[in-house]
């Protein structure tokens, strides 16, 4: 990929991720949380994308598997990032496909507030660990 394609493609991934992590403390606020959850996944999902690109010098594929994006961009989780990423992706499913939504229990505010905690730390944290390629 030619450099001003790569630092573009780099650019719009943190711009939605950015913009992602900013709508589900909107959504948080106003107790949408179905919402904000799914906000949350796509925020991870979209700076994964970001660092894929950086790390790869290619696109990064089509698919919303965390996991699958992390190991892409070569990052070394520890097994509560692991967890988290884990959990998150339960999140897009039910976002996206609410008809193939695993029977979970509705969670409440304090339980939504700590995944937007969670989740605003391994943010910052893939921002620290890759942003001499940003």
């Amino acid at each position: 990929m030619e450099a001003e394609k790569r630092k573009e493609a780099i650019r719009y991934w943190r711009k939605g991720a950015e913009e992602a992590l900013t709508n589900a403390g909107f959504m948080l606020e106003k107790s949408s949380y179905s919402f904000a959850l799914f906000l949350l996944h796509l925020a991870i999902e979209k700076m994964l994308k970001a660092l894929v690109v950086a790390k790869t010098d290619d696109h990064s594929p089509r698919i919303h598997n965390l996991l699958y994006l992390a190991g892409k961009a070569g990052l070394e989780l520890t097994k509560a990032q692991d967890n988290l990423l884990n959990e998150l992706s339960r999140f897009n499913i039910e976002g996206r496909y609410p008809e193939e939504a695993r029977a979970v229990s509705p969670l409440n505010s304090n339980q939504v507030s700590d995944y937007f905690k969670r989740t605003k730390e391994f943010y910052q944290w893939l921002l620290s660990e890759q942003k001499e390629e940003f």
